[in-house]
């Protein structure tokens, strides 16, 4: 018993990166890279979808920065251009934990995540990465190659082929952050404008 407990324990902080609980509490797709439990995409109707490990990619927490050994980012350039290439997909959608794109001050945004991803989702057109890991709701201006392109205020229409990526930051979930009436602790200003 003292062995399988000792064993486990390996396996959990060592040859999973600390995702044993992650796998074996959840039954995600496994069509992802190898040794890569919560990289993952899916179809649905006409969309695209993708899971993203940003630990693999972050600069700033860097427990597991590098497992893959870049076989996440080769996996997720094959499913892109795959995904351009088929005429029943039309949006284009990634989600992943750490921010490429964030304006807050503390974790703000990952530049390991960005330099990963940022010329990838320009170059096969991502439509919409969606982020979490900052305790903050946010939205950028579309962005091309590191750049914003255009304002995009409330209730504009961007188009991605050539307006670039809009990141949104939705770190605030679970319990409610604000109610009518509430004042707010602050407003931020999205990136770009």
């Amino acid at each position: 018993l003292l062995l399988a407990g000792i064993a486990a324990m390996l396996w959990l902080h060592g040859g999973s990166h600390g995702y044993a609980g992650h796998a074996a509490r959840l039954d995600l797709p496994r069509n992802g890279p190898s040794g890569c439990p919560s990289v993952y995409s899916f179809v649905y109707a006409n969309v695209g979808v993708v899971s993203l490990d940003a630990n693999d990619l972050s600069h700033e927490i860097r427990t597991n920065t590098g497992y893959s050994g870049g076989a996440q980012v080769r996996w997720l350039e094959e499913t892109l251009r795959a995904w351009r290439r088929d005429p029943a997909i039309d949006f284009v959608v990634a989600f992943f934990h750490h921010c490429a794109y964030s304006t807050t001050a503390q974790h703000a945004s990952d530049g390991g995540v960005r330099d990963a991803l940022d010329a990838l989702f320009t170059r096969w057109q991502v439509d919409l990465a969606v982020q979490g890991h900052n305790h903050v709701m946010e939205r950028t201006d579309p962005i091309r190659a590191g750049r914003p392109t255009r304002a995009a205020p409330d209730g504009s229409t961007v188009e991605p082929a050539t307006d670039g990526v809009t990141y949104l930051c939705i770190g605030s979930g679970g319990r409610a952050r604000w109610r009518p009436g509430a004042p707010t602790s602050r407003s931020r200003t999205p990136i770009g404008s």
